[in-house]
């Protein structure tokens, strides 16, 4: 019989563990803004932070070149964060992925010519057919002229290929996306420091005192592009639209991020650019959709929640975004969202330190190596022996 209630107490107090993980699991999904549970992210990515090893080719001195003159810029910023990382091996049979020495101002013959060199001369391109590889790209592989059908080098660099690039460089010369969901990764852009609200002038003040939601549109192109809409939000009174970072009370605020069918690549730069900066300054993204395509391009798609983090507008106008907004009921509604995005908003972050300060650890650098590191099995070939 103590036998029996010795197994039974050890029974129970190891079902108390896994209920009380379990429950930590699950309270963790309203607590923090990823799409597993707070606890399996940090797992995998001390995983990463101890195992991952980066081959780094050599790099031809046009590469070093392009991004030294555009060093602000978020390719030439995780390109040098990387090759001074302690991710770096150079034993490539080491490494779990392998980082391709792609110009932004490579043509395509040139890629095409760089990808036949590694693969005579190094035995890891052939391993498999270059799924374990990744490049950085601030403009597509070939300035979007790669007719990748005539060539079998591009065609393995661009069905295999981790590409990692700016959401607002994702179609090819004939206008078809180049975005491959399961295997590419977006490029946050570089985010300034949070800005310090602004208070409003008194008259500013008085016109919004009745409004329900501030809405910010700070898009170069929005007022051309969506004047009817816009048009229409001011004349609502439940909306009191913004053109820089102010608030008034505590009105629920949110910034418009609206979504063309051509993706806004017309202007230089996509409606989602900024979105990071949103986040800091604690404006809850409102992306609005125009288009008849789905939104593949938000940053850190496959590692954030963003349904608990934005909001998303199907079309319809100002009546579906008013209904959209008020569905949130509550304050806290609103409240827990802008939080989510506020915890959200350090993985947008890119530091510039050397080595890197303690508090870089879920930066935008690291975050991506968590996305590449999560990558690494996604599309796999049998390797030669």
């Amino acid at each position: 019989m103590m036998v029996m209630d010795k197994y039974f107490l050890v029974s129970l107090f190891l079902l108390c563990i896994v209920v009380k993980v379990a429950a930590d699991d699950s309270s963790s999904a309203y607590r923090y803004p990823y799409l597993t549970s707070q606890s399996l992210f940090i797992s995998n990515y001390q995983k990463m932070i101890s195992d991952l090893k980066i081959y780094a080719y050599p790099q031809p001195p046009q590469v070093e070149q392009g991004h030294h003159h555009h060093h602000h810029h978020p390719s030439s910023l995780f390109h040098s964060s990387l090759l001074k990382s302690p991710f770096l091996t150079t034993d490539g049979d080491r490494a779990h992925l392998f980082y391709l020495p792609i110009s932004t101002t490579n043509s395509s013959r040139t890629t095409a010519r760089l990808i036949r060199d590694l693969r005579s001369n190094y035995p890891y391109w052939n391993r498999t057919l270059g799924a374990d590889h990744f490049y950085v790209s601030s403009a597509s592989a070939g300035g979007g002229e790669v007719r990748y059908q005539s060539n079998r080098n591009m065609v393995e660099l661009k069905k295999n290929s981790v590409r990692i690039t700016p959401a607002n460089n994702n179609n090819d010369y004939e206008g078809k996306s180049l975005f491959v969901p399961h295997k590419d990764i977006i490029l946050p852009s570089a985010a300034a420091a949070a800005a310090t609200p602004l208070g409003l002038v008194p008259a500013a003040a008085a016109a919004a005192a009745d409004a329900k939601f501030l809405i910010l549109v700070k898009g170069a192109s929005d007022e051309k592009r969506a004047a009817g809409l816009l048009t229409e939000l001011r004349a609502d009174p439940d909306f009191h639209l913004l053109h820089q970072e102010n608030t008034i009370g505590r009105l629920p605020r949110f910034r418009l991020f609206i979504m063309y069918d051509d993706g806004g690549e017309e202007t230089g730069d996509h409606p989602l650019s900024e979105i990071g900066e949103a986040l800091q300054s604690g404006w809850v993204p409102l992306i609005l959709s125009l288009s008849d395509r789905p939104v593949l391009d938000l940053p850190f798609a496959d590692l954030l929640k963003w349904s608990e983090i934005a909001v998303f507008v199907g079309g319809g106008g100002k009546e579906m975004m008013k209904k959209r907004l008020l569905s949130l009921s509550s304050v806290s509604g609103y409240e827990r969202m802008r939080e989510l995005g506020k915890m959200a908003a350090r993985h947008f972050v890119w530091n510039h330190h050397s080595p890197p300060l303690p508090s870089s650890a879920y930066d935008a650098f690291h975050t991506l190596l968590y996305q590449l590191w999560m990558r690494r099995h996604v599309v796999t070939y049998t390797r030669h022996t």
